[in-house]
């Protein structure tokens, strides 16, 4: 059984890193396909959130990268320095549910505010 968990939770690691890598491309792929004014297209008002995920959409790379090499950083820490098996694999999972958490950020701040919250504010 722990060498069960301890695939798991290595296979959770590494889809994680794999999702940071993946994220930046399906962001900017929709920034290129839909320019900026695609949020003002829709009508005159802009939602606050709408705007600020035009200017984090630029930088979606800088952001998954960075947060990917922080964890690769920790990951690697954690194997160097803690001795218990069971607390390695508990940091692990904490670093893949932040590496999770940033790659669910980053499309959901796409989804809702690049082609939700504008049509909803101008009642489309």
């Amino acid at each position: 059984m722990p060498k069960f968990k301890v695939v798991i939770g290595l296979l959770l690691y590494i889809t994680s890193c794999m999702g940071l890598l993946i994220a930046p491309a399906y962001v900017s792929m929709s920034l290129a396909a839909y320019s900026a004014e695609f949020i003002a297209s829709h009508g005159p008002r802009i939602p606050a959130f709408s705007s600020t995920t035009l200017s984090v959409m630029p930088h979606a790379t800088a952001i998954c990268f960075s947060v990917l090499a922080a964890s690769l950083l920790l990951a690697f820490l954690a194997f160097r320095r803690v001795k218990e098996k069971d607390t390695r694999l508990y940091w692990i999972g904490v670093l893949s549910n932040i590496n999770f958490y940033t790659v669910l950020l980053l499309f959901g701040m796409v989804l809702i505010g690049f082609f939700l919250l504008p049509k909803f504010a101008n009642g489309i």
